[in-house]
């Protein structure tokens, strides 16, 4: 069995990262542990790549960008909401202390 090209490991990386939002937007926690290493490590490989793969493996990279912007969005989405909803129960709780 031969090993995932480099273009699917970065479909997949995509692939996780599409997961990872739907997940954020049903309010569960999601670790990102290792995923700047896995870039690190893919973005290596892309570098050495033969030139006849270039433009699938720099067409799926763009696809991983694309989708770690979006993800970044979602996190920033969800600290505001969590931030509002803090200062609203905050500012709810000192009103009836009142």
């Amino acid at each position: 069995m031969t090993s995932p090209s480099l273009k699917d490991r970065l479909e997949d990386l995509g692939q996780a990262l599409a997961q990872a939002r739907r997940a954020l937007a049903q309010g569960v926690d999601v670790e990102f542990d290792g995923l700047d290493a896995e870039v690190e490590r893919l973005t290596d490989i892309a570098r050495s790549s033969p030139a006849i793969e270039r433009s699938d493996v720099l067409a799926a990279m763009e696809d991983v960008l694309r989708q770690m912007d979006l993800v970044a969005d979602d996190i920033k989405r969800r600290t505001g909401a969590d931030r509002a909803r803090h200062a609203t129960e905050t500012y709810a709780g000192d009103r009836g202390q009142r």
